[in-house]
């Protein structure tokens, strides 16, 4: 089954500046939070990225992209490959963190494995443990969502 993609904050913050009448040199709408309902398919993992990297960019958050960027790759890809359910990413901006969740709806807890050296998986939540503020996982009654913080 494929779910639609649907971004919420920014768009819905820039429809409503020009709802409001706003002009062409108003200043740009910086949305600090933003929430995507991602199809299940590895297409979603570059769109996450760009989203969180776009926020971050908008709001002068340049130095975290890079990290930014591969966290949340992390988070999503893990996420399409272990549930058969479409992915909710939220990212929250503050003035000296960001967080990042991705939702999904199956019920098994994520597991940070030790790959063995010829492994070509598994090194995922290392990567998220090791270049992340912090991370973590909250358990659901309809699935879970896995976060990490970067302190900016």
């Amino acid at each position: 089954m494929n779910v639609p993609q649907r971004v919420r904050g920014q768009d819905e913050l820039a429809a409503r500046t020009r709802a409001d009448g706003a002009s062409a040199s108003a200043p740009p709408v910086r949305p600090r939070q933003i929430s995507v309902e991602l199809a299940n398919s590895a297409k979603s993992v570059p769109l996450a990225r760009s989203v969180v990297i776009d926020l971050l960019r908008r709001n002068g958050g340049d130095s975290a992209v890079d990290v930014a960027g591969l966290l949340t790759s992390e988070l999503v890809t893990n996420a399409v490959i272990h549930s058969a359910t479409s992915v909710g990413l939220l990212a929250i901006l503050s003035e000296h963190r960001l967080r990042v969740e991705a939702s999904d709806r199956s019920p098994t807890a994520p597991v940070v494995r030790t790959a063995a050296p010829d492994d070509t998986s598994g090194r995922g939540l290392v990567v998220v443990a090791s270049l992340s503020t912090e991370w973590g996982y909250e358990m659901h009654p309809t699935g879970k969502s896995v976060w990490f913080e970067l302190a900016l």
